[in-house]
């Protein structure tokens, strides 16, 4: 835990450092200030004293008697202004100090927040696929918004608390032991056990944080998945489950809370009992003192003040152990994410592609995925020429998808396997190579923004016309012209809005609208009725002359006009060929051929 601490220090908050050793400067100043209060509050009141009781006054130091008269017995109203006025200047400065110490520490632990919220962002769109399969997506939420919370509360709170600690304690006790030793020995042995008691509870502290984390990520999971589902769970009058399941979850994070809760309020109300035995000792001692004149009553008050002063950095240890013991246990669960390794990344020596042609090889492909021996593909061998239009077809299972996600590498596939304009794909920068390829695939997924930005996502500079023509094409543009807002109407989340055919042909849009040299289009037309489908490919022929094109379907109708057809089944090609030539052949496809005619004049007579 300690190195972790230490390596948090040097990656995030030493950027910083500058303002946060400015914050602890005026934090410092601040304390010391506090503690002059006491000290000048105790000749006042034994000045007070000694005019009530007619007796000479006690000895002032110089920089007292500068600033409030040599002429201070009897005390006079005169005396009690001035003396108030020091009081308000030293009020004033500590405002001054308040105010920067929040704007230098409080500013840079939100710039630490922002710094790994952003790194931690940005390495999570670095992973691959098979990481976010493993992971669910709420507690990567929780990671993101409450953890980092707890971490970016570490610096803000964490460093104040310790320079308090650090100034408020040392200058405390040094006065107690200054004005009377005896009396501060007596006083100050209860406080002993406080570092006793930080220790023995700090370790379940940290542990029981660990496990409300935990907790709550799996809450937020429930919760992101159930919202996200929503339709299905209303479809199956689920929804009492849900809560059901919920209700079990919260259940289990209010016991946790409850343990964390009893072990915080042992802490504080310890230290807090000890503190207070403390000030009682210190009074009743004090008491004694002052009737066999050893102390005065401003020297037993200033007495009584420090300890009193004591009591916030006594219980400020409490809080650095609740801070930390939290603080960690979020850094942890986010450099577990961190710690991840990215399976898919750019692997010297690379070879730059800016402009591709779009050939595309499978040379004796074979492909599991990570973690699983079972080969999802087996010994593929293809050859795909530039601006030649590829179909793939076959039963649920075989392989289709995994075989085109390979291309913009979305799994990672093994050197020597894959190539694309002859380079192989594993040399190629990935910002180039998914760049120039448009990919379709079986989920529809849409941000909750407007059609507008859906279809353009992808792309740095598009204009209304380009976004108009992808649309067009795609056979969404009439759609789009009966909505109010044309463009600008919201999808909602997930694009809820829309029906399943629409998001569809927005996706088809999307990928259409980067212009690219390979465009994958992965079971494109599912929901999309035949007549429309047959539009999108009418305007399709144009656009794709010139471009490698790979369509996957389930249609036979929809792949007889490629160049190439591949049969796949099993995980391997096992017929390739034109449309004609494949029916000829009379195996899986031309079985395929006759099944959907069959089924078509079915529908024609119905």
């Amino acid at each position: 835990m300690f190195k972790q601490f230490i390596a948090f220090w040097q990656d995030y908050a030493y950027p910083y450092r500058r303002q946060i050793v400015l914050a602890v400067l005026f934090n410092i100043a601040l304390n010391l200030v506090v503690l002059i209060i006491p000290w000048l509050s105790r000749f006042l009141i034994d000045l007070v004293t000694a005019t009530a009781q007619r007796v000479p006054p006690p000895e002032v130091p110089a920089y007292i008697s500068f600033f409030l008269g040599k002429d201070l017995y009897p005390t006079n109203s005169l005396v009690i202004l001035k003396f108030a006025a020091l009081m308000l200047l030293v009020v004033c400065v500590q405002g001054v100090f308040i105010y920067a110490i929040r704007r230098y520490l409080r500013g840079a632990a939100r710039r630490v927040g922002y710094d790994l919220r952003n790194y931690y962002f940005a390495h999570l769109q670095k992973l691959s696929i098979s990481y976010f399969g493993r992971e669910k997506t709420g507690d990567l939420m929780a990671r993101a918004v409450n953890d980092i919370n707890k971490v970016q509360r570490l610096v803000a709170e964490g460093v104040l608390w310790v320079s308090d600690i650090f100034t408020m304690l040392p200058f405390a006790l040094t006065m107690l032991f200054w004005m009377n030793s005896r009396l501060a020995a007596i006083s100050l042995a209860p406080m002993l056990l406080i570092p006793v008691v930080v220790l023995f509870l700090g370790r379940p502290l940290h542990r029981g944080y660990q496990r409300l984390q935990e907790k709550n990520a799996e809450i937020s999971a429930h919760v992101q998945e159930t919202l996200s589902g929503i339709r299905l769970v209303k479809a199956y009058t689920m929804e009492n489950q849900q809560h059901r399941w919920l209700g079990k979850l919260s259940r289990e994070y209010l016991a946790n809370s409850m343990r964390v809760v009893f072990q915080h309020g042992i802490l504080h109300s310890a230290v807090g009992m000890m503190v207070r035995l403390s000030m009682l000792l210190s009074l009743g001692v004090g008491v004694f003192f002052v009737t066999r004149e050893v102390m005065t009553v401003g020297q037993v008050y200033a007495f009584g003040a420090y300890i009193g002063v004591l009591i916030w950095p006594a219980v400020a240890i409490g809080f650095v152990v609740d801070a930390i013991m939290q603080g960690m246990a979020s850094l942890e669960r986010i450099n577990k994410v961190l710690d991840e390794t990215p399976t898919i990344k750019d692997t010297s020596p690379l070879v730059r592609l800016p402009h591709m042609r779009g050939e595309i090889e499978f040379r004796g492909l074979s492909f599991a995925y990570l973690g699983s021996e079972r080969m999802v593909l087996r010994d593929i061998n293809v050859l795909i020429k530039p601006g030649q239009k590829v179909a793939i077809i076959g039963p649920t299972g075989s392989g289709k998808t995994t075989l085109v996600s390979l291309i913009p590498r979305v799994y990672e596939v093994g050197p020597g396997q894959l190539f694309i304009d002859g380079i192989d794909v594993t040399r190629i920068p990935l910002v180039e190579l998914r760049r120039q390829i448009g990919f379709v695939a079986q989920e529809d997924f849409l941000f909750s923004e407007s059609i507008k930005e859906n279809i353009a996502f992808g792309v740095s500079r598009v204009d209304d016309r380009e976004v108009e023509r992808a649309a067009d094409i795609a056979q969404l543009l009439e759609n789009v012209k009966e909505f109010p807002d044309k463009f600008e109407t919201l999808v909602g989340e997930r694009g809820v809005t829309l029906s399943g055919g629409q998001k569809q042909r927005t996706v088809i849009s999307r990928a259409l609208i980067k212009d690219p040299r390979i465009l994958v289009l992965d079971d494109a037309f599912s929901a999309v009725d035949t007549s429309t489908e047959e539009r999108i490919l009418s305007k399709l022929q144009r656009e794709l002359k010139g471009r490698t094109s790979i369509l996957i379907s389930h249609r036979v109708s929809t792949v007889k006009g490629a160049d190439l057809i591949l049969v796949m089944e099993a995980g391997r090609i096992v017929e390739r060929g034109r449309h004609n030539q494949l029916v000829r052949r009379g195996g899986l496809y031309a079985g395929m051929w006759e099944k959907q005619k069959l089924m078509e004049e079915v529908e024609a007579v119905s």
